[in-house]
This record gives C-alpha cells, structure tokens and sequence, in this order.
C-alpha cells in the first residue's frame, strides 16, 4: 500500500522504502523546490503539507518500530527513544499528536515541545526556521538531565 510517498506498508504489514523520495513522488518534489524558493512563502511563513492525516502519522510510527526493532538487534540495546523537538512558533504540524500512537505502540519518547528554549530570540534560523545550534545544545542538555547520562 505505497501512497506515492517513498516509504509504505507491504500487503504483509512490513514497512518497505520505495525507492527515494524523490523518485517516487516526483510531482511533489518538483512543487516543493518550486515552493521553497519563493520569497512569498517565506515570508508568511506558508509550509506544507497543510495537515497531517492519522494514516500519515500511523505508518510514521510503523517505521518507527522498525527503527527501534533494527537499533535493538544491530546495538544490542533497548536504548530507543523519539525526540520531540520544540514546537514551531509559528504553528504547524504539532508533533504532539504523535504521543498517543507512540504510546500505543510502547515507544519511549521525550517531549521537549514545550521547553522555553524553544521560544527563545535566536532558537531557529530566520526564513526558514530550523533549530539554530543553540537550540540543539538545549535539547542535548535535556536529553542528558534526562536520561541520565
């Protein structure tokens, strides 16, 4: 059941990649380069996609679990958690959405969506908002406290 995004479920439940990303959904790929040049979404701060479906976020954390079964058989170690960064000011995907489907599928996780730092002057780079090397070092130090390392 491939949906033209470059990652799917097989007909035996088993997530499979499909090629790249950009192999397999060329149209979007193309709309988006196309999109992030121009200075109009920019500077509204416009990104997509405009919603995210539970189906979407379902087959995020089927590979998720595939992640975490691969971590623990190549690292010997239940060590796997998902990192929840800090939510982006101006809105958007809100990536709390995903606790309730971690949970139902055990995967640990750390919520950082909240922390201060997230919302501090200088957190992300301007135009295009990515966290800033600031922002890392707080999340890295959270990890740390939390963790226990």
């Amino acid at each position: 059941m491939f949906t033209g995004d470059s990652h799917g479920i097989n007909d035996d439940g088993i997530p499979e990649r499909d090629g790249s990303f950009h192999s397999s959904d060329a149209f979007h790929v193309s709309l988006y380069k196309l999109l992030a040049h121009e200075q109009f979404m920019k500077y509204y701060r416009i990104d997509f996609p405009f919603r995210v479906t539970d189906s979407q976020i379902d087959l995020t954390v089927r590979l998720i679990l595939e992640s975490q079964h691969t971590s623990a058989q190549r690292f010997n170690s239940r060590d796997f958690y998902v990192v929840l960064w800090p939510e982006h000011p101006s809105g958007g995907i809100d990536s709390r959405r995903l606790i309730p489907f971690l949970e139902r599928s055990g995967i640990r996780y750390l919520d950082y969506t909240q922390i201060p730092e997230g919302h501090a002057p200088g957190a992300l780079t301007p135009y295009d908002r990515h966290p800033t090397a600031q922002l890392h070092e707080a999340v890295a130090k959270r990890i740390v406290e939390d963790l226990k390392i």
